[in-house]
């Protein structure tokens, strides 16, 4: 990238780097991949790379927002989660196949997981029990609660979670 293309919008297709980014905004380069990395600068990870589309990080600089009016990836920021592996070899490999799942949705042969979790709130309470409340002192007196008040409601079969607000009507023949 040339300083001048900064200005005029240079190649539109490119995507910038961190360099580039800095440049633009007269700001350090751990400036830009600390913002980036809190959420706060939209970007693209690719790899292990974090790449900028220019004209986000245009509206983003005059609007102080990215360019559609959302974060453009907020999915890339790194999560500390756990993992089954062993060793370094066995990270890898997990990393790659989960890698290749996403890659899988991303072109389409895979569906993507609902934005809000999806599911009905039966299994959304299950959900909270098995993770939450398992191992408290009050787990049981939250599952006999859920089971005798919740999981046999019509709200918890019926309801799905994945459709938020449209929820169906059920109909007094599908009633228990």
């Amino acid at each position: 990238m040339q300083p001048d293309d900064f200005d005029s919008g240079g190649d539109t297709d490119a995507l910038w780097d961190a360099n580039d980014v800095a440049h633009y905004l007269k700001a350090s380069r751990s400036w830009v991949y600390q913002k980036a990395e809190a959420g706060l600068l939209p970007y693209l990870r690719i790899g292990g790379l974090l790449r900028f589309d220019p004209r986000a990080i245009r509206a983003w600089a005059t609007d102080g927002i990215p360019a559609d009016g959302q974060v453009l990836v907020m999915h890339g920021i790194w999560r500390k989660i756990s993992s089954s592996a062993q060793t370094k070899a066995q990270a890898r490999r997990l990393a790659q196949d989960y890698e290749r799942g996403c890659e899988r949705q991303r072109l389409g042969l895979d569906p993507l997981p609902p934005v809000d979790g999806g599911g009905t709130l039966a299994e959304l309470l299950q959900w909270w029990l098995d993770t939450f409340s398992n191992g408290s002192t009050y787990h049981r007196g939250n599952e006999s609660t859920l089971n005798k008040h919740l999981f046999r409601s019509e709200l918890a079969v019926a309801v799905d979670c994945g459709n938020a607000g449209t929820d169906r009507d059920v109909s007094a023949q599908e009633r228990p």
